[in-house]
C-alpha cells in the first residue's frame, strides 16, 4: 500500500507483476491504461477494497483515456475493463456503477478475475495463513477511507503492524512479513481473531457488507466474464460463482470461467487466454464462448 507499490511506479522500475497481462493485451492491439487507485502513489492510504472508490477510479480512467488524454483514442472508442484480485473487484464495481456514474463511456465488456466479492468470506479464508497481510491491507484501506478508527480494535502490536502495512508494504512484502502468524488474535485488543472481529463487530461487519459486490440492485449492464480458479487459496471460488449467479438473476449477460491452475497467483495466468478470447468477442459484437449454464451457486 506504500506509494512505491503503485503500478505506475512499479512499471517504471520494471517490477510490476501485471506486466504479463498488460503485454498480452498490447500484443492483441489494445491501447492499455493502468491505474494506481486512490491513495496509490498519492497522499493518503490506498482505499483498498473500497467498492465505490475503486469502481469510480476505473471509470474515471476510462473517461480520461477517451476524453483527450490519449490523442489517437476517440471519445466513442469501445472500452473493455480488465482486472484480477483487487483489480477484479474494481472492474466488477465499475461494471455495476457504469450506467449511473459514467454512461458516456462506451463500455463493451468486463473481465473480472478472482473477484473479492464477499469480503467476510475472503477474510475467513486467509486469516491465519500466509496471506494475513491482505486482511490487514483491507482493514487499513477500508478503515481509513471510511473513517473507522482501527485503533479501537487493535493491540499495540496490531497497531504497529497496520502502520507498517500503510507505509512500508507491497503485495509480496505483506506475504513475507506477516504470513508466519497463525493466530491473529495477537493483533486485536479483544483477543478475537481478525475473522471473528470483522464478523462480530457491527461497524466492521457493515463496512464489509457494503463493500461486497453483487448486492441487490447492483449489476453490470454490459457483458461480463467472471473467472476464478477452483484451487484459489485466497479468494473463494464459490463466492465468484455466487456473484455470477447474482448477476444472472439480475439480468446481466454473464459468462463464467472455472480454471484449475493452482493458487491465487497461478490462477491469473491460467485464465488469461479466456479473458483475451472474451474481450475479442465482445469487441467484435459476438456471442461469448463461456456457457452461462455453468453459472450457479
Amino acid at each position: 500500500m506504500q506509494d512505491h507499490c503503485a503500478p505506475t511506479n512499479q512499471l517504471a522500475q520494471g517490477t510490476e507483476y501485471e506486466i504479463i497481462a498488460i503485454s498480452a493485451l498490447l500484443s492483441k492491439g489494445y491501447n492499455v491504461t493502468v491505474i494506481d487507485y486512490i491513495g496509490g502513489g498519492t497522499e493518503g492510504t490506498m482505499s483498498y477494497l473500497n467498492r465505490l472508490d475503486q469502481g469510480h477510479a476505473v471509470l474515471d480512467a476510462a473517461r480520461a483515456s477517451t476524453g483527450g488524454a490519449i490523442n489517437f483514442v476517440a471519445a466513442d472508442s469501445p472500452v473493455g475493463i480488465w482486472g484480477y484480485s483487487q483489480g477484479g473487484g474494481a472492474v466488477a464495481s465499475a461494471g455495476e456503477l457504469h450506467a449511473e456514474y459514467a454512461p458516456e463511456v462506451n463500455l463493451y465488456g468486463v473481465f473480472a478475475g478472482a473477484v473479492p466479492a464477499n469480503l467476510q468470506s475472503v477474510i475467513n479464508t486467509i486469516d491465519g495463513t500466509s496471506y494475513n497481510g491482505f486482511a490487514l491491507m483491507g482493514f487499513a484501506g477500508l478503515g481509513d477511507s471510511l473513517g473507522i478508527d482501527m485503533g479501537q480494535y487493535l493491540s499495540p502490536e496490531g497497531l504497529n503492524i497496520i502502520d507498517q502495512v500503510r507505509n512500508e508494504t507491497c503485495t509480496f512484502d505483506a506475504i513475507s512479513r506477516f504470513g508466519n502468524i497463525r493466530d491473529t488474535s495477537v493483533w486485536t485488543s479483544s483477543g478475537l481473531k481478525l475473522k471473528e472481529l470483522s464478523s462480530q463487530d457491527a461497524t466492521l461487519s457493515a463496512a464489509l457488507q457494503e463493500n461486497s459486490l453483487g448486492q441487490e440492485g447492483r449489476h453490470p449492464s454490459v457483458p461480463v466474464l467472471i473467472a476464478s480458479s477452483i484451487t484459489d487459496d485466497v479468494i473463494p471460488h464459490r463466492s465468484n460463482r455466487q456473484l455470477a449467479a447474482s448477476y444472472c438473476r439480475a439480468g446481466s449477460q454473464v459468462s463464467f470461467y472455472a480454471g484449475t491452475t493452482p493458487t491465487h497467483a497461478g490462477g491469473s495466468l491460467g485464465m488469461m487466454p479466456a479473458g483475451l478470447i472474451f474481450m475479442d468477442q465482445v469487441f467484435r459484437g459476438m456471442k461469448t464462448s463461456y456457457d452461462r449454464a455453468l453459472v450457479g451457486a
